[in-house]
């Protein structure tokens, strides 16, 4: 059979090495947005010329083509599954199917009139061991209980990405496990970090839990019966799991550990589908189970907005009466909202911490325990009468001990953005003006004035003098101290901190090609070999011909002209 793939991201580079490796599939074409990873992809299959390299997936929607392999955001994939059924081609996709039952009912109805094969990569349910316990239970008495943890290292921004990428794995194992019994979604208990979905079918009840909170991954399953029960752990380098008998007093005991073999779950997923093209059958985690999982996760979720509407406030918790409270709002032990504070929406604030006047949060924003958020600047004398202030941005993550101090100006404002993530113990000066989506790491030090710009990544402890500027998509090495203006794009380290690199990894993470990452790299050599920082008249003319059509270029020498405290220097 020949094969299609869009999306070479994360687990697209697994799919096409699976589909090389089978005899009986042919990769023919690859296709991805992302310039760079179409280079990995061409590096891997430069050999093999019948393999089509493209950015437009409606290139692999011809005759020459069997079925389609989707592994990419749900930003955009019901699009390309419909594109995909109505060009004919039979459907594997990374879950989830959809992200509505709207439009995963859609899409069963265009295969099922077209007589093509939907099979969604719920990789679980083909993992040689789910297999295996499979058919165990058909020796065993009824399932009573099923309990699953999926804990894995933190990379979630909203608690319902959890539900959709991790929750979704162990709900199709159960479904599969239940032959695709009805299950009904009890409650939901959820915070930040963490989420248990509580289930029911007739006498079985199930409990799901994921999380992002772990130092390490938890991957495993316990299954119960009525004379037995089963314990999984899915990263067991045994590849085994285990079966306890129960005594009368329903105590485990006489555990046997059972090893389970076979291809690998990706591979089986594959294998599974091409049969059932073959042969004309419905997949085992067709549209059918997907539209299943998706209506429990429609009902979870919709349990999860319902809960968020409703404002939990810790009793201890002090709220001044002319504070403003928006709605989801969550408020811990001991925390004080002073006057004139103005709080958004969804918006968490833990224990111990006190929120200044005259400070406000954006919506969604997290804040942890035993800050101080909006503090007095810290300046001997400093008249505290002096009115102003803080704006926090949206959805920004603000850890356990932080101090952000108000502005010392009257009318003032120290200003946060959007999106970013500020460390453990962190300070931040007043008058700083911090942009959207940076990383402060723990114990990092922002003196007044300040200016961080977008993407900026500052390292454990560093340290910035007043008034300094980092540029947008600057590295701060830990323990750095920055006494002089960063520009754009470059990676400092050191005391004091001088320019050692262009911040490739962070480039790379924001989309950057190889070209501008190479065009930053010759500019920062031939900045290197000239009069910078100071850039005198016939370096300035120089550079200015040799990259006048980089538009970088132009950032940088905007960034320099507009220095007042003189950039880093260069140490390369």
């Amino acid at each position: 059979m020949r094969l299609g793939l869009i999306g070479f991201g994360k687990w697209g580079p697994n799919i096409a090495k699976e589909i090389a490796l089978n005899k009986n599939m042919r990769l023919c074409a690859i296709c991805d947005t992302n310039e760079q990873r179409l280079r990995a992809a061409e590096d891997i299959f430069a050999k093999n010329k019948d393999v089509f390299i493209t950015t437009n997936y409606h290139l692999l929607l011809s005759d020459k083509i069997d079925a389609i392999a989707v592994a990419v955001g749900v930003g955009n994939s019901f699009e390309i599954a419909k594109d995909i059924l109505l060009a004919n081609k039979h459907l594997f996709i990374e879950k989830p199917f959809a992200m509505t039952c709207e439009h995963a009912m859609d899409l069963q109805s265009i295969a099922i009139q077209r007589g093509l094969t939907i099979h969604v990569d719920h990789i679980m349910v083909f993992h040689p061991a789910i297999k295996k316990i499979k058919s165990n239970m058909v020796k065993s008495s009824p399932m009573i209980n099923f309990e699953s943890t999926r804990n894995t290292i933190g990379q979630y921004s909203v608690p319902a990405e959890m539900l959709w990428d991790l929750a979704v794995h162990d709900l199709a194992v159960l479904d599969y496990l239940l032959d695709g019994q009805e299950l009904d979604v009890l409650k939901i208990d959820y915070h930040s970090n963490e989420m248990t979905l509580t289930l029911s079918c007739n006498t079985v009840l199930g409990r799901i839990r994921v999380g992002q909170n772990a130092t390490e991954k938890e991957r495993h399953t316990k299954i119960s019966f009525a004379d037995k029960e089963i314990y999984f752990d899915e990263l067991d380098d045994r590849k085994a799991f285990t079966i306890y008998d129960k005594d009368k007093n329903e105590n485990l005991c006489k555990p046997i550990d059972q090893i389970y073999d076979g291809p690998d779950a990706l591979t089986s997923s594959l294998t599974h589908f091409i049969d059932c093209v073959h042969c004309r059958r419905k997949s085992i985690s067709g549209a059918e189970q997907a539209i299943r999982c998706l209506k429990v996760m429609e009902k979870a979720e919709k349990m999860m907005k319902t809960e968020r509407l409703k404002r939990v406030i810790h009793e201890s918790a002090y709220i001044d009466k002319k504070a403003i409270i928006g709605e989801r709002v969550s408020i811990g032990e001991f925390s004080i909202i002073s006057d004139g504070v103005r709080i958004g929406d969804g918006v968490t604030i833990s224990s111990h911490t006190k929120i200044h006047p005259s400070t406000t949060i954006g919506n969604g924003t997290f804040i942890g325990s035993f800050c101080s958020i909006g503090a007095l600047p810290n300046l001997k004398g400093f008249d505290t009468s002096i009115e102003s202030g803080l704006i926090i941005g949206s959805n920004n993550t603000i850890n356990d001990h932080t101090v952000i101090a108000r502005s010392k100006d009257p009318g003032g404002k120290t200003i946060i953005g959007d999106c970013n993530h500020i460390g453990h113990g962190a300070y931040i000066g007043h008058d700083v003006i911090i942009g959207n989506s940076t990383t402060l790491s723990a114990h990092v030090r922002i003196s007044g004035y300040t200016r961080v710009d977008d993407f900026a990544h500052i390292g454990m402890s560093a340290f910035t003098h007043q008034f300094t500027n980092v540029g947008k998509y600057v590295m701060i090495g830990a323990l750095a101290k920055v006494v002089r203006d960063i520009p754009p794009y470059f990676l400092v380290d050191g005391n004091p901190a001088l320019i050692k690199k262009i911040n490739k990894v962070g480039l790379e993470r924001q989309g950057f090609t190889v070209e501008q990452i190479y065009q930053l790299e010759c500019i920062l050599k031939a900045f290197a070999s000239s009069s910078y920082p100071s850039l005198n008249t016939q370096d300035r003319a120089k550079l200015i011909k040799q990259f006048q059509a980089c538009e970088m270029f132009s950032k940088l020498i905007q960034f320099i002209n507009d220095s007042k405290r003189g950039c880093t220097r260069i140490d390369v």
